[in-house]
């Protein structure tokens, strides 16, 4: 259990989101994914619990948190799922965030909304993990 104090401290700093579990981020059918719109790079943390923060074009700030890498089958350690945490803080509104697949070089489109978890499911540990995402 999370005392008092360090819930005062979290909220103090805006990062209370990430005491709490999340629901995981929808997944967007779309081809389209906002390419239509204006959208960034950034960088994505590659050690778990590690979190990196970005200005929202839209407004708000986006903070992606590496939160755990497990394995995906029970014995096989080749591949792992890699679940990332994006808060979007006080910002009341959605935005899309692309993230690399684990096969075929492809990208996931994610709606991202106030508090949500990204699982990038068998990510096979011969390749780097991804290092940056995009937001549209």
């Amino acid at each position: 259990m999370v005392s008092s104090s360090v819930k005062l401290l979290l909220s103090a700093f805006g990062l209370m989101g990430f005491a709490t579990a999340a629901v995981q981020c929808d997944l967007v059918a779309s081809d389209d994914c906002g390419r239509n719109s204006h959208s960034l790079d950034h960088k994505l943390p590659t050690s778990v619990g590690s979190t990196f923060f970005a200005d929202g074009f839209h407004g708000g700030v986006v903070n992606a948190k590496f939160e755990s890498e497990t394995q995906s089958v029970s014995g096989n350690s080749q591949y792992v799922d890699l679940t990332y945490n994006f808060n979007l803080g006080d910002y009341d509104g959605t935005y899309w965030v692309q993230l690399p697949t684990s096969f075929g070089g492809g990208t996931s489109c994610y709606a991202v909304y106030k508090n949500c978890d990204v699982i990038v499911k068998f990510w096979d540990k011969n390749n780097p993990v991804p290092d940056h995402y995009t937001l549209a």
